[in-house]
């Protein structure tokens, strides 16, 4: 019993914790997100139903709404309103920690450790008392309480501390040392928090010159609010690593990714123990894309919490194994500053070390290690460019044609100069999104054939709506820089 110990040891004892970020499928009966079409007066429709605006997010089509109780499915009906959703609720999944010498990250430090990079952790808070985390600076969430620079759930505090822990001769050392932490509250003391808090969390990140969001949450509900907001992140050049959820179950054949982990711009991470076997309760599925240590990692602890071991605790989950990705992500970047986000998660990924029986539902690309991301030995290989389009064709007035096709750049990866030669490249994955003028979207994934197109078909329905119909074709293969492409077409009566 800790009681035992009380007076008698000055050195930190483990203690065992279970908290992953579970985001249930609960939601807030009078919180919503609105999506409304440009140019539209949502506030006219809002007002119509009863509904108030709490906040608007700057240069998007999107806000925060009140809407009474019942009013929902008649906002969503509105003219010019894209979607309204209730507000998910959020809460803790149970967690896990260790080392981050097994990815290698001390033979990294011989060539930087993550100086200038700038980490947002969105999570309860971090404690900035604690000897080894230094923070930069703060932000707490619409609709979340509480001080951004302190932590009374001690999560987002473990989590800053497997990123980067001091290099101060004292306690542990985190995976990126130098990086800058930015500590966003985005969920409350108890460990819940909503979609939308994340959402404005993510915003703050894209407004403040972040280079890597850090998620240790997830959710079970497919947000199209969230997922409009991770693409519009990414688009912006940030790098987003989230848990991909301890939903998994022991043979690993379960497709439980969780958001947002499961969308296209995001680094999904799954758990591995020291033996580099996955983790028993560690999400599966093909929206994983990586994996690292999260079993049994010490990291920082609040010492103001009653809990309090000197300051460290023992955990494990895919909450702990995301920030090892993180850090190595932000040790990639310092030592390649002019990278683009793209260029640096695909290096993070190709890197990978690959493990178990490389099952990629179950493995992802491998496990994350940061020596050979770092090029200990030799510079770091840059990925291949790519680069893709997307044609719409009417084949009749009810089928809608979209092809995406894809080539690569012959000859290395366009930084050294020089004319290359665009040739069609197979094989790539395509996630394509359509969003409807009725305000859903739907996505499917596909593969590019040898001619490097990819031919996906689209029905014409009359509950999808008139108008135009957005369409985003996020393109991955392995060795190749992510790349995307937008197009649209548009449905007359």
């Amino acid at each position: 019993m800790m009681t035992s110990f009380q007076g008698r040891f000055r050195k930190a004892f483990i203690l065992l914790l279970s908290m992953w970020l579970l985001l249930s499928s609960g939601s807030l009966a009078d919180r919503a997100l609105l999506g409304f079409e440009a140019n539209q007066d949502a506030a006219s429709a809002l007002a119509e139903v009863g509904g108030q605006t709490i906040k608007v997010y700057p240069h998007t089509r999107m806000m925060l709404v009140e809407v009474p109780e019942g009013q929902l499915d008649k906002l969503k009906k509105k003219k010019g309103i894209r979607f309204a959703e209730a507000d998910a609720v959020t809460r803790k999944f149970d967690t896990v920690t260790w080392n981050v010498e097994a990815i290698g990250a001390p033979l990294a430090w011989q060539v930087t450790q993550g100086g200038a990079i700038k980490v947002a952790v969105l999570d309860t808070g971090i404690d900035v008392q604690h000897d080894d985390i230094h923070v930069y600076g703060g932000y707490t969430a619409e609709g979340i309480f509480g001080d951004p620079l302190a932590d009374y759930d001690g999560h987002g505090t473990m989590v800053a501390g497997v990123i980067a822990a001091l290099n101060n001769n004292a306690g542990i050392y985190g995976v990126a040392p130098q990086a800058a932490l930015y500590s966003v509250k985005v969920l409350d003391d108890s460990g819940s928090g909503t979609v939308s808090a994340l959402i404005d969390g993510i915003y703050w990140a894209i407004n403040n010159g972040i280079h890597i969001v850090n998620m240790s949450l997830g959710t079970k509900t497919d947000s199209q609010a969230l997922r409009e907001t991770v693409e519009a992140a990414y688009d912006a050049g940030l790098l987003l690593v989230a848990a991909a959820g301890n939903t998994g179950n022991k043979p690993g054949n379960n497709d439980c990714v969780q958001y947002p982990a499961a969308y296209a711009p995001v680094i999904a991470v799954g758990a591995v123990d020291k033996s580099d076997v996955r983790a028993s309760f560690s999400a599966t599925g093909p929206s994983l894309d990586i994996v690292a240590p999260g079993v049994g990692v010490i990291s920082a602890w609040p010492s103001t919490l009653v809990i309090a071991t000197n300051g460290y605790a023992t955990a494990s989950g895919t909450s702990m194994a995301a920030p090892h990705v993180t850090g190595t992500a932000a040790l990639i970047w310092a030592k390649n500053r002019h990278w683009s986000n793209s260029q640096v998660q695909e290096h993070l990924l190709l890197t990978a070390k690959t493990v178990g029986d490389g099952n990629a539902n179950r493995y992802g690309r491998g496990r994350v290690d940061a020596a050979a991301a770092l090029g200990i030995g030799g510079d770091a290989a840059i990925p291949e460019t790519m680069a893709a389009t997307v044609n719409t064709v009417f084949a009749n007035k009810n089928k809608v044609e979209i092809t995406v096709t894809v080539q690569a750049a012959a000859g290395g990866s366009g930084q050294s100069g020089g004319a290359t030669i665009a040739t069609p490249l197979s094989g790539a994955v395509i996630s394509l999104t359509v969003y409807t003028p009725a305000g859903t979207n739907y996505n499917v994934k596909g593969y590019t054939d040898k001619n490097g197109r990819a031919l996906f078909t689209w029905h014409v329905r009359n509950k999808d709506g008139m108008g135009v119909y957005q369409v985003r074709a996020q393109v991955s293969k392995a060795g190749y820089i992510d790349a995307v492409t937008t197009g649209h077409f548009t449905v007359y009566n």
